[in-house]
C-alpha cells in the first residue's frame, strides 16, 4: 500500500473501477439456476423499472463477501469505485437503503439507469465511457463481451462462487 501511495504522489492517477450491483455485489439468494436463463434475465431487467420489484428482489439478496472485500481493497488503494445498477433512477432511495442495511460503504458513487427504454449493455457501455471506467466487474458474460469489444476491461464474476 505504501508503494501505491508513493506512485500517486508522483502524479500517477488512480483508476476508476465499477461493479454491477445485482448478482455481483448483492446476490439473489435463490437465483443460481434462474440467472442462467436469458429470457428470465431480460424479464428481470424490464421489471427493474418498478420500485416495488426492486425492493422485493433486493430484500432477497445477500452480500457477496469476496466482491465487497475487493471493493474495499480498491478503495483503500486510492481508486474511485462506482456501482452501476440497472435499476431506474426513481429507485435510488431503495438502493441506498439496502446498501446501508448491508453495510456496503466502499464506493464513491452509484449510477442508475436514466432511460426506461435503455438496453442493459448500452447503458453500461455508455456509463463506462462517460465516467472513464477502466475496469468493470459484472455477472453477465454477454455484457462483459460487449464492454471488452469497446476496448474496456470487464471481468465476468460468478456470484455463487464458494457458496
Amino acid at each position: 500500500m505504501i508503494e501505491k501511495s508513493k506512485s500517486n504522489m508522483r502524479g500517477e492517477s488512480s483508476r476508476v473501477v465499477s461493479f454491477d450491483l445485482h448478482d455481483t455485489i448483492l446476490v439473489f439468494k435463490f437465483g443460481r439456476k434462474l440467472s442462467e436463463i436469458k429470457l428470465l434475465r431480460a424479464i428481470l431487467y424490464f421489471l427493474s423499472n418498478f420500485r416495488l420489484f426492486i425492493f422485493v428482489y433486493t430484500a432477497f439478496c445477500e452480500r457477496s463477501e469476496q466482491i465487497i472485500e475487493l471493493m474495499r481493497q480498491l478503495k483503500a488503494e486510492g481508486n474511485k469505485v462506482i456501482i452501476l445498477t440497472a435499476a431506474y433512477k426513481k429507485s435510488a432511495k431503495i438502493i441506498y437503503h439496502f446498501l446501508r442495511k448491508n453495510n456496503i460503504t466502499s464506493y464513491d458513487q452509484v449510477i442508475f439507469r436514466k432511460k426506461l427504454s435503455q438496453k442493459q449493455g448500452d447503458y453500461k457501455i455508455e456509463e463506462i465511457i462517460k465516467n472513464n471506467i477502466s475496469l468493470h466487474y459484472d455477472d453477465d458474460k454477454t455484457a462483459c463481451s460487449q464492454i471488452n469489444a469497446q476496448g474496456r476491461a470487464c471481468v465476468a464474476v460468478n456470484p455463487w462462487y464458494n457458496k
